[in-house]
């Protein structure tokens, strides 16, 4: 379980730190996320709309 929350944890203070790389991991998370119906799936979703807005792109262009 751990194995599994460990890259979760990373990404989110990455994406607190406006890392690129952690938007890439998020989003990659969150497609593999969407595996666990229904919740799952729905986290995964949002994650995905989220992260891949036009907005997101300024968010991670800013200075830290």
């Amino acid at each position: 379980l751990a194995a599994l929350a460990i890259p979760g944890l990373v990404a989110g203070y990455g994406l607190l730190k406006h890392r690129p790389w952690a938007r890439v991991l998020a989003i990659v998370i969150g497609i593999l996320g969407m595996v666990n119906f229904p919740v799952g799936t729905a986290i995964g979703l949002y994650t995905v709309w989220v992260l891949l807005q036009e907005t997101a792109n300024e968010y991670f262009l800013a200075p830290a």
